[in-house]
């Protein structure tokens, strides 16, 4: 677990960060997943998803600052990736991983992408089609981020 408050790691099970002695999970400058920076009033981590349970939301820091006459945008929550989207590009441009790039798979898409080159696209096409069947089988069943698909 890292400190909402300096971003140091520190045990789960300690009451107080041992670093800046801030009482656990409490501040909202850092994700408590990833240490990751995090920006006033989000919701989610931008860098893994995480929810970052009490932090405070954009309306209440900006009404402690200054008084607005418009309300404050809303979080950013990240919006799932569709698995009609990821099996068609699986079929289509499959064996170049196409797909895998969509869905964040990066590592995984370059290997494909580079098989696919090198072996004229018959290995890496057949790759493809696995990948397309186990994500209509829900084998695959988040991005790389770790979001569940959409429909």
């Amino acid at each position: 677990m890292f400190c909402r408050n300096c971003g140091q790691e520190f045990s789960s099970g300690e009451p107080v960060c041992p670093y800046c002695g801030s009482p656990g999970g409490k501040g909202s400058h850092y994700c408590p997943r990833c240490s990751h920076p995090t920006d006033l009033g989000s919701v989610f981590c931008s860098n893994c998803g995480a929810t970052l349970s009490g932090s405070k939301t954009q309306q209440e820091h900006s009404s402690s600052f200054y008084q607005t006459s418009q309300p404050a945008p809303g979080p950013y929550a990240p919006q799932p990736k569709s698995k009609l989207a990821a099996v068609l590009l699986a079929f289509f441009l499959g064996s170049l991983g196409i797909h895998n790039f969509y869905l964040g798979y990066t590592s995984k898409a370059l290997w494909q992408l580079l098989l696919g080159i090198l072996c004229c696209g018959t290995v890496s096409w057949c790759w493809a089609i696995v990948d397309a069947i186990m994500i209509l089988c829900g084998n695959i069943d988040t991005d790389g981020a770790g979001i569940p698909l959409g429909n």
